[in-house]
């Protein structure tokens, strides 16, 4: 790769580099801010002036940020093109074998731990939902005591109005309750 385009450099003597270099000066504009302005790295526009074409990447990339970088400096962007694309650069058919290989988008063992999560996620919902919508404090049983009654009127439930008497055992000798019964 030459870094100088001479004649071919679009009608004008001077690397690629050297005259986009030269119109950014002749704008006042420092480095930094055409490459905020580009929103690149001013690594990229370093060498693009220096003409390291071959460490920006493919010749796609390399011609749309010096299309890009001669529109902002109001210089025209086929020249910078043209002169491009006379000079000697490295194929991009090494990068093919890296390409063609398939971009995993996401690992098998991802799949699992999203899935898994997920699943902790909804019984955890559950479980807050069901503690939510569950009663905090047992309701309390209601009598039918109203505040003028005495304690002799207060009526209890049918069970418990009758006392509670344990079966009787049949002592040794007596017949059971079921056996004196005849019917």
């Amino acid at each position: 790769m030459s870094d100088e385009v001479g004649e071919t450099g679009a009608g004008e003597t001077g690397s690629i580099g050297s005259r986009l270099s030269e119109a950014r000066e002749a704008k006042g504009l420092q480095l930094e801010q055409a490459a905020e302005a580009m929103r690149l790295s001013p690594d990229v526009l370093e060498a693009l002036e220096a003409n390291r074409f071959d460490t920006l990447g493919a010749q796609v990339f390399v011609k749309g940020h010096l299309r890009q970088y001669a529109h902002l400096l109001d210089i025209d962007a086929d020249a910078i093109i043209e002169g491009y694309d006379r000079q000697d650069h490295p194929s991009d058919g090494a990068m093919v074998g890296v390409l063609a290989e398939p971009i995993k988008l996401r690992d098998d063992g991802q799949l699992r731990v999203m899935v898994a999560a997920g699943v902790a996620v909804v019984l955890l919902l559950a479980l807050f939902f069901w503690w939510w919508a569950s009663p905090s404090e047992p309701e309390p049983v209601q009598t039918n005591v109203t505040e003028s009654s005495s304690p002799a009127e207060v009526s209890l439930p049918a069970a418990v109005s009758e006392p509670f008497a344990p079966p009787l055992l049949p002592e040794e000798g007596q017949p059971a309750v079921s056996d004196a019964v005849d019917v």
